[in-house]
């Protein structure tokens, strides 16, 4: 075990944190329905508009993200041909 570094190794051990970590300047409704933008570089607020959320598949919390953040990741999935990892939240969610 000499040459992993024990930070490589709780990693491996827990890939998955068990609660949502923010980093300093997140919003603390980052990636909520109706909070803000999951991605750290934007956090447009979400209240009212166009709301995607990643597949359980990708991201077993189904963070949400703005439409314009949610085709950012469609161009580069359909880029290397990988299936679409985010879907559109239903207006019936809202209601």
């Amino acid at each position: 075990m000499g040459r992993y570094s024990s930070t490589l190794m709780t990693r491996l051990r827990h890939p998955w944190p068990k609660t949502v970590r923010l980093r300093d300047g997140d919003k603390p409704d980052k990636g909520r329905l109706d909070g803000s933008c999951n991605r750290t570089a934007c956090q447009t607020p979400l209240a009212g508009r166009e709301q995607w959320r990643m597949k359980p598949e990708y991201n077993p919390e189904q963070p949400h993200y703005c439409g314009t953040c949610a085709r950012d990741f469609h161009n580069w999935d359909r880029r290397i041909g990988a299936p679409l990892r985010c879907e559109q939240v239903s207006e019936e969610t809202f209601q």
